[in-house]
């Protein structure tokens, strides 16, 4: 059954072909705590549709934060509801003796991810996780706290998950997360590879979800203030992230969009600039077929790959790096700056084509290979 049959189903009278089909590509466990919602909280949910509504009809991007706050605060009602009713194990507290280590039944296991943040699929997913980490950062902690649990039940928590996730299956999608005693939330990354024989696979480690996240939110926040300040006036900055091949990349997985000219040296440059002198950076710039930010003509397509090999050559050749504060720097003061900027920019673009190039006769040979 669909997300707005059940919503029908609860009570709700008209729900527009839009905002169904906005609905319904949430996620499963989004579902539950919704339908409550309807009779346990008429108001809420009549505003959390006025959202999607204007969402989904005229693509107000400012409802998407409440919508995501509100799933939140009703999935987590859904897990106290299910702390009340029953005890929540985690391998040391009174549960009965024949409960699994990690969750009691299979059905705890989807309550653990039900504390973090919504993940709705889709060009949305970005703007939505970004928001909530700037709006709506988690507590502050400087270090990570290993899990309140027995050492078994961790290394038997790591060990499947490693599995699952080696074996194609996502963090949160197919995966549950490690919720401790305390209530703290843990998943596996990848942290490089590893050898079982002369098997080479990847190595995944647990990390602090809550911790990231914090980290994440600050990051984010920093990485946005040197996107509008890069980014030329006027510019519609999602055109960045508009992919002109969307097969390439958000179905295959096989591309990366990448900031041709880097924000943090970008920005660099700019800081401490009026606006008429950032104005006549920007036409220096493109004179010399530069842009800068999220502009659609400052991206590259590039294979994962290259896109890896691109950085680790540039942090290797200390090329792009900007590590200098210009800040108190007038216009005229930054030329030898600006002139190093353009010179490193000619640099990169020329080593992403030899990639490019070694790129493509790589995967040229390997097509070949298969056809016979």
């Amino acid at each position: 059954m669909s997300f707005t049959s059940e919503l029908v189903q609860a009570g709700v009278k008209h729900i527009g072909k839009k905002a169904a089909k906005f609905l319904n590509q949430m996620p499963v466990d989004d579902i539950a705590g919704t339908v409550r919602a309807v009779n346990r909280h008429p108001n809420e949910f009549a505003d959390m549709m006025k959202h999607v509504n204007n969402y989904a009809d005229k693509g107000d991007q400012s409802g998407i934060l409440p919508y995501v706050q509100y799933q939140n605060k009703w999935k987590n009602e859904g897990v106290e509801d299910l702390r009340n009713s029953q005890t929540l194990t985690h391998g040391i507290n009174k549960g009965s003796a024949n409960q699994d280590k990690l969750y009691p039944q299979g059905q705890i296991m989807s309550a653990a991810p039900m504390q973090q943040q919504s993940v709705i699929k889709g060009p949305s997913a970005r703007k939505i996780l970004g928001n909530q980490q700037l709006a709506n950062p988690p507590a502050k902690r400087s270090k990570s706290i290993p899990p309140n649990l027995p050492q078994e039940v961790i290394e038997e928590y790591t060990q499947e998950s490693s599995a699952r996730l080696r074996a194609g299956e996502k963090n949160r999608v197919d995966v549950p997360y490690l919720v401790d005693a305390d209530d703290r939330v843990y998943r596996l990354d990848q942290k490089g590879w590893e050898y079982d024989g002369d098997i080479k696979q990847k190595k995944y480690a647990l990390i602090d979800v809550d911790l990231k996240r914090a980290r994440n939110a600050k990051l984010d926040k920093i990485r946005q203030q040197k996107v509008n300040l890069t980014t030329r006036a006027g510019t519609d900055q999602k055109d960045f992230y508009a992919d002109p091949d969307p097969k390439a990349r958000h179905k295959k997985g096989t591309e990366e969009p990448h900031h041709r000219a880097p924000l943090h040296p970008s920005a660099r440059l700019k800081s401490g600039l009026s606006k008429r002198e950032g104005s006549m950076l920007d036409n220096f710039l493109e004179s010399k077929g530069i842009v800068t930010g999220n502009s659609k003509y400052n991206r590259d397509n590039l294979p994962n790959e290259v896109h890896k090999k691109l950085h680790s050559w540039l942090k290797k050749n200390k090329l792009l790096t900007g590590n200098e504060d210009l800040t108190d720097l007038t216009l005229a003061q930054r030329k030898k700056y600006i002139t190093q900027f353009v010179a490193d920019m000619q640099k990169s673009d020329a080593k992403t084509f030899k990639i490019m190039q070694a790129f493509n006769r790589l995967t040229k040979r390997k097509t070949k290979w298969q056809t016979f």
